[in-house]
C-alpha cells in the first residue's frame, strides 16, 4: 500500500509539472510553431496516402468499388436519362474492384472506371425530327449540309451523354480525397502513441494516473480533474485537444480540394467543342472522301436515305468525340487535380497558417478557455498531492 501511495504521489507530481509547463506554452508564438508542425505533419501524411502507404490501414479504412458506390457522397454513374449505370467490372477490365483502397490507388481505380464507362457509352440514334431540325433551312442535298446536321446531332448527344459522367467523376474525386483527412487523424494518433511509448517506456499516461489517484484518496474524478491538452511526445502541445484548430485545418484542406476540382472540371468542360468547330474539322477530314460521296449519293435518292447518312456520320463523329474527351479528361485529372495535391497543397495551406495574426492563433487554440481548464486541473492536482501526503503520513504513523 505504501509503495502504491508513493507511486501515485510521484505520478501526480509529474502530471502537475506537465500542466504547469503546458500553461507556460500557451503563448501565441509557441502555438504558432505548434500549428506549423501540425499542418506539416497532417499534409505530409495526406501526401503519403496519395503516393501509396499501408499506414492508413486499408483493411479498416479502404473501400471496395461497391462500398464507394454505396456512399452517399460518391454514388453511382448515371446515363443521359439519369438512370444508374452498373459497370460490368470483369468484362470491362476494371482492376481492383474488390480491393479495399484509399488515396492515390482509389483515385486510379476511379479513373479506370470512368474510362470503361465512357468507352461503353453508345450513340443514341437520332430521330427523324432531330435530323430534320439539325439540317435547318438547308436540305440534305450535299455533303456539307449532311456534315453540319451530323455534327450538331453528335455534339448535342455527346454533351448530354458525357456531362453526367464527368460531373460524377469530379464528385467522386473530391469524395476520395476528402476522406483522407479522417484516415490521417487515425495515423497521427497512432504515431503519437508510439512516440509516447518510446519516450515514457510504456508508462501509463499521467492523466489516467490522476484519475486513479482521485479514486484511491476518495476524491471525485470529475469536476476540476479534467485533462486538457496532455503533453504529447517530446513535450510539444498536443493538438488533439484543440478540435477547433484541427477542424480549421481540415476546412482549409477541403477548400483546396474543392477549388482544385472546380478548376479541373472547368478545363474538362472545354472539351465540349461547339458544333461549328466539329463541323469544320469533319469537312476538312472528309472533303472529297468516301463519306462525302456516300452522303451525296444518298441525298439524290430519298429523305430516308439522307437521314440514314446523317445518322451514320453522326455516330462516327460521336465516337471520335468520345475518344478525344476520354483521353483529354483523364490527362487533365492528372495535371490539374492530382499534381496540385502532390505539389502545391503543403505550400498553399502552410502559407495561410503563417499569415494568421496572434489573436487569430489564440482564437483557433481557444487559449482563454484552455487556460481556465489548466488552472482548474492544476488546482485539483495540488489537492491530490496534499491528500496523498496525508495518507502516506497516516500510514507511516500506524506502522510506527
Amino acid at each position: 500500500v505504501l509503495k502504491r501511495l508513493r507511486e501515485m504521489k510521484d505520478e501526480t507530481a509529474q502530471r502537475a509539472g506537465e500542466v504547469r509547463a503546458q500553461a507556460g506554452r500557451m503563448q501565441s508564438y509557441m502555438l504558432r510553431a505548434t500549428a506549423g508542425d501540425y499542418v506539416t505533419a497532417f499534409l505530409l501524411n495526406i501526401t503519403k496516402l496519395i503516393n501509396g502507404t499501408l499506414e492508413g490501414n486499408p483493411a479498416q479504412n479502404g473501400q471496395t468499388m461497391q462500398e464507394e458506390h454505396e456512399h452517399e457522397e460518391a454514388g453511382m454513374w448515371v446515363n443521359a436519362n439519369f438512370e444508374p449505370i452498373r459497370p460490368r467490372v470483369k468484362k470491362w477490365g476494371i482492376q481492383y474492384h474488390k480491393s479495399k483502397l484509399y488515396g492515390g490507388q482509389q483515385f486510379e481505380r476511379l479513373l479506370s472506371e470512368f474510362q470503361a464507362v465512357m468507352e461503353h457509352t453508345e450513340f443514341a440514334e437520332a430521330s427523324m425530327d432531330d435530323v430534320a431540325t439539325a439540317a435547318g433551312s438547308q436540305n440534305l442535298a450535299n455533303y456539307s449540309n449532311v456534315a453540319w446536321a451530323a455534327s450538331d446531332i453528335a455534339q448535342k448527344t455527346a454533351q448530354k451523354a458525357f456531362l453526367p459522367l464527368i460531373e460524377q467523376l469530379y464528385r467522386r474525386s473530391v469524395y476520395i480525397m476528402k476522406r483522407l483527412a479522417n484516415i490521417v487523424d487515425q495515423m497521427m494518433e497512432s504515431q503519437r502513441k508510439e512516440a509516447s511509448k518510446g519516450r515514457r517506456g510504456g508508462a501509463s499516461s499521467a492523466s489516467s494516473a490522476s484519475v486513479s489517484s482521485a479514486s484511491v484518496v476518495g476524491a471525485s474524478p470529475g469536476g476540476a480533474g479534467v485533462s486538457v491538452g496532455g503533453a504529447s511526445a517530446g513535450g510539444v502541445v498536443s493538438t488533439t485537444d484543440y478540435p477547433f484548430f484541427t477542424n480549421s485545418v481540415k476546412e482549409l484542406y477541403y477548400d483546396f480540394i474543392d477549388k482544385t476540382a472546380a478548376v479541373c472540371k472547368a478545363k474538362s468542360m472545354d472539351e465540349f467543342y461547339s458544333t461549328r468547330i466539329i463541323y469544320w474539322d469533319q469537312v476538312e477530314q472528309s472533303a472529297g472522301g468516301s463519306a462525302a460521296a456516300a452522303a451525296a449519293a444518298a441525298a439524290e435518292h430519298s429523305e430516308e436515305l439522307s437521314a440514314a447518312a446523317v445518322r451514320e456520320l453522326a455516330s462516327s463523329i460521336f465516337d471520335s468525340i468520345k475518344k478525344r474527351v476520354t483521353r483529354n479528361v483523364l490527362l487533365k485529372c492528372y495535371n490539374y487535380f492530382l499534381l496540385p495535391l502532390q505539389n502545391d497543397l503543403l505550400g498553399e495551406i502552410q502559407g495561410q497558417i503563417n499569415v494568421l495574426t496572434d489573436d487569430s492563433i489564440e482564437e483557433l487554440f481557444e487559449v482563454a478557455v484552455n487556460k481556465r481548464k489548466l488552472e482548474q486541473e492544476s488546482a485539483h492536482l495540488v489537492q491530490l498531492q496534499q491528500e496523498l501526503q496525508e495518507k502516506e503520513a497516516a500510514f507511516l504513523a500506524k506502522l510506527g
